[in-house]
């Protein structure tokens, strides 16, 4: 269980395949990061890859050859950002850190307009996550 080996991979993954591939995958992409080591801080990453796809998914308004939706995007990330809510609090996944990752996912679904439902759905897990010890 190399952490710096496992971070180092999946970076490598998200910068060099292109936007289009990370949509047809992104369920898988963010399972593997869930089961990274607890040390890996996937913040950057995370974040990273949902304003590269917020990016895409906005500049392709018009649906050219993207089959996935902005909600289920919302959702695939939505359900990581809950894992990663349960990973034990250390210096790789602080409570700021995850805060500011609610912030990005909050960012998506006022860019792309997924929905009121997105938004209470987001507020919830916010609180949620502010409430738990």
């Amino acid at each position: 269980e190399d952490a710096a080996g496992q971070a180092y991979l999946l970076q490598l993954i998200v910068e060099v395949f292109a936007d289009v591939y990370h949509l047809d995958t992104l369920e898988k992409i963010l399972s593997t990061c869930a089961q990274v080591h607890w040390s890996v801080d996937l913040k950057p990453l995370t974040q990273h890859l949902l304003r590269r796809l917020t990016s895409f998914l906005a500049d392709s308004r018009s649906g050219d050859g993207v089959e996935i939706s902005p909600r289920d995007v919302f959702g695939f990330f939505h359900s990581h950002l809950k894992q990663l809510h349960g990973r034990p609090r250390t210096s790789a996944t602080p409570l700021s850190s995850l805060l500011e990752l609610q912030l990005e996912l909050c960012m998506y679904v006022l860019a792309l307009n997924t929905g009121q439902d997105s938004c209470m759905e987001l507020l919830r897990s916010t609180v949620a996550l502010l409430q738990a010890p």
